[in-house]
């Protein structure tokens, strides 16, 4: 990478008269593309040991629209989940596969995903730092 040997030679001239506002769309039914995915793990509250993928999405068919973060925690068994709260997880973790179009038992990474287009169901949520923002509430495996 290069600088400039006269800074007063770099000239922005960018007019952003015409720019858009970025914002949350409205509830409802949208394509997402999943544009990062990354493997992250921890410890919680309990000590116990969490892994699971940080996923951000673009919602291409609206011009408009902010990213979409969301994690998605693995399925696991600790001391303080019953077998009903463990098959639940599973259960939800499917819906995600299945959205995906993953078979069941088909192992991946986080970079598998990313470029995959996947439906799910917004909604909009007040964040105290970025404002109303969209949150996903369910997936859609049905396209």
């Amino acid at each position: 990478m290069e600088q400039y040997e006269d800074p007063a030679a770099f000239i922005v001239d960018v007019d952003t008269t015409d720019a858009i506002e970025i914002a949350a769309v409205d509830p409802g039914e949208y394509e997402l593309q999943c544009i990062k995915a990354e493997g992250k793990k921890g410890t919680d509250k309990n000590g116990d040991e969490w892994r699971g993928i940080s996923l951000l999405f673009d919602v291409p068919s609206e011009m408009t629209a902010g990213l979409v973060n969301f994690m998605l925690f693995l399925p696991r068994k600790t001391e303080k989940t019953n077998d009903k709260q463990y098959a639940q997880s599973i259960s939800r973790f499917n819906e995600f596969k299945m959205a995906f179009k993953l078979e069941p038992s088909e192992t991946f990474t986080p970079v598998d995903l990313v470029g995959r287009e996947v439906w799910a169901t917004l909604i909009q949520e007040e964040h105290p730092e970025y404002g109303i923002q969209n949150k996903i509430q369910k997936w859609i495996i049905s396209h």
